[in-house]
């Protein structure tokens, strides 16, 4: 009986905490994109530089960066192989996996970009309220959107 006196509390509690931490995550990807484009904005006006080229380098800064980390994926997967914790099959799979889902989020986008040009909404005008910022619910630790970057608004 005691048991299901404090099993109760600690569900509702933890189900609060885990809401609080789904809340933050998707205010930081928010603050995320317009931060990205705020800083593309400052250096362009600071240096007196094209907004143009700036986002470019930033994307291509970016996109490096991602291949960096796919290297180091795939460098982790292959020391996992050599130590015998997963096979070279289980590691193929694990890398086709994840190309099929990272293929997947692409279509979303395009869906979602599609949308939006003829939803007729605004969004330019809407980033002034914050609802600009439309995702697509795929973003994932350390930084993001997974490889999306800022949403271009159309």
């Amino acid at each position: 009986m005691k048991t299901k006196q404090w099993l109760i509390p600690v569900m509702g509690l933890s189900l609060i905490v885990l809401s609080g931490i789904l809340m933050v995550k998707d205010a930081r990807a928010d603050d995320f994109d317009y931060g990205r484009e705020r800083m593309i904005e400052q250096l362009s006006e600071r240096f007196n530089l094209n907004e143009d080229e700036v986002n470019q380098a930033v994307d291509e800064f970016r996109q490096e960066r991602q291949n960096e980390m796919q290297a180091r994926h795939e460098d982790h997967l292959n020391q996992a192989v050599q130590d015998g914790v997963i096979t070279n099959d289980q590691k193929q799979a694990l890398l086709n996996k994840h190309e099929e889902i990272r293929q997947e989020r692409e279509k979303k986008w395009t869906k979602m970009q599609a949308w939006m040009e003829e939803s007729g909404i605004d969004f330019q005008a809407l980033k002034e309220y914050g609802v600009g910022q439309v995702g697509l619910g795929c973003g994932g630790g350390r930084g993001g959107r997974m490889g999306f970057g800022r949403m271009k608004v159309i």
